[in-house]
């Protein structure tokens, strides 16, 4: 994105904690990336922790719709990065499994 002058997103959203945060935050500086708005969700205590603000974590409450929009982000997120071939081929395509086929 930094070579193609393209513009960053609004937020980058990690999936886990202030371990995961902090590991995304440090990537990010290592590319020379800063002042990129970054959070973190970890999704089984519901609790959403921005970059620079995580000792005052938001708490989600089970129900809410911030957290039914994250996790269905999430769920799309996964949906899109189905693994890729395996064997080595490097064609980098997306192998889809078939509710028909064995695997």
């Amino acid at each position: 994105m930094q070579e193609e002058k393209k513009e960053f997103p609004g937020l980058i959203l990690i999936d886990g904690g202030i371990g995961q945060l902090h590991a995304a935050a440090q990537a990010l500086e290592s590319l020379q990336i800063i002042n990129q708005p970054v959070a973190s969700i970890a999704k089984k205590e519901e609790i959403l922790y921005v970059l620079g603000q995580e000792d005052e974590p938001i708490v989600l409450e089970r129900h809410s719709p911030v957290l039914h929009l994250i996790s269905r982000f999430a769920m799309r997120l996964i949906d899109l990065r189905l693994p890729f071939t395996g064997s080595g081929e490097g064609n980098g395509k997306r192998k889809r499994r078939s509710a028909k086929s064995p695997g």
